[in-house]
Parts: structure tokens; sequence; C-alpha cells
């Protein structure tokens, strides 16, 4: 083999290896962002398998910080990523109505209950309906709440909201509804007992009204209907 051939090949190899040297030096790009309304472990397992072999990804609890490390491209297709995920959830306002349903006498819906009058005749066999209570409660998507309703009867609502993935308008909501019995005992603190009326999951959208259920009201030939409408703000 010549010698010029010798140095075309050794130059090559060193071109190369420079070549490749730059591309190992290649700065990195470090950007820190604060996780408000994600799941912040969750965005960082999200991210994780975009990585490249130099760059890493890691969420602080305490500070809800994300650091990113890794080439400038890949840093920012990860904070797009971030950014549709990390976003204030909608405000939600829901109503709930307790409704008394009797049998016997004439046909009686209230004014109130009228955009749930064909629910109500068409799913029980009652014909009386008085509203007993109507309570409002303003919350978050994603999270959970507790109010009263019922005024002197006791009765307690939690809810727990969820947006429907890829349904941005669709909320669903956990929803219970109960009340609780204080029972003496003898020479002891009295006991709670918890008594659910409702209990259930629906999905809903912005504007929708629900009729949840119903519960029976031993001996007297009534039921308590639970009706909850939504709107998202």
């Amino acid at each position: 083999m010549s010698r010029r051939l010798m140095a075309v090949i050794s130059l090559t190899a060193m071109l190369l290896a420079a070549g490749t040297a730059r591309a190992g030096e290649r700065k990195l790009k470090r950007v820190t962002i604060v996780i408000n309304y994600a799941d912040g472990h969750a965005m960082e397992r999200l991210l994780r398998p975009y990585l490249t072999q130099r760059g890493r990804v890691q969420f602080e609890s305490r500070t809800r910080a994300l650091t990113i490390v890794d080439e400038p491209a890949v840093v920012d297709i990860m904070l797009k990523m971030v950014k549709k995920f990390n976003v204030k959830p909608p405000q939600l306002q829901f109503s709930v109505e307790l409704v008394l349903a009797e049998k016997g006498g004439g046909q009686s819906i209230p004014e109130e209950l009228k955009p749930v009058a064909k629910q109500l005749k068409e799913v029980f066999s009652y014909n009386k309906f008085t509203v007993m209570d109507k309570a409002y409660i303003s919350v978050e998507a994603n999270q959970e709440s507790r109010m009263k309703v019922g005024g002197e009867s006791g009765y307690t609502v939690d809810m727990s909201t969820h947006m429907v993935q890829g349904e941005q308008s669709t909320v669903r909501l956990e929803f219970h509804l109960y009340r609780w019995e204080w029972v003496k005992r003898a020479e002891k603190r009295p006991q709670g007992i918890q008594h659910t009326v409702v209990r259930t999951t629906v999905e809903m959208k912005s504007g929708e009204t629900a009729i949840l259920g119903a519960s029976k009201i031993n001996g007297e030939g009534k039921a308590l209907i639970t009706i909850v409408s939504m709107k998202m703000k």
C-alpha cells in the first residue's frame, strides 16, 4: 500500500474521530419548569423514553419542579408535551337536588323540575314530587369535595371529579350521598353508622342533568331522588 494512500486513510480516520468527538461535546440544554396541575411523577415517566443517551429528566416533589437535560431539539419537543398536559383544569359548578317522591293523589311536578319531568315519569312509579333542598358547589376538575344538603335531614355529599382523557368537556363524577345515624350505647360513646342513599359513577357533559337514583323511605311509600346538574366554566 502506497504512503499516499496510507496518509489519506489516516486523515479520514482522524476526521471521523473528530466529528464523533464534536457530537459528543455538543452542548446540552437544561430547562426547569414548575408542574402546577399535572402529575409530576407521571410526566417524568412519560418523558423518559424520549431521552437520548446523555439526557435525563427528574421531578422534585417538594418544589414541584421538573428538570429536563438533553439535546436542544429533544428538550424543545418535551417542553411542548409538558405544556400540553400542565394545564389548569376547568372550574365545575354542580347543583344537587334532593326530591321527595310520593304515590297517590293527582300528579304534581314543581316548575323547577320540568326539565326532567319526562325522565321522572318514565323511570319512577311516583306521581308527586317535592324539592326538599337544592345546593350548589364549585370545584376544580380532578378534585374531591364535600357539602351538606337536606337541611336538618343531615345528608352529606362526597364528590370526586376526573376529566375523561381525550374528551375536553366530559367529566367522570363519583358521587356518594349518605347520612350518619348516631346510636347510643350503654356507658359508651355514641357509635356513628353511615347510611348510603346513593353511590354511583356517571359521565357528564357541561349543561347536562342526571337523575342518579332513588332510595325508598321505609314504611312510608316514599322515596328520595337525587338529581345532579353540571356546568363547566
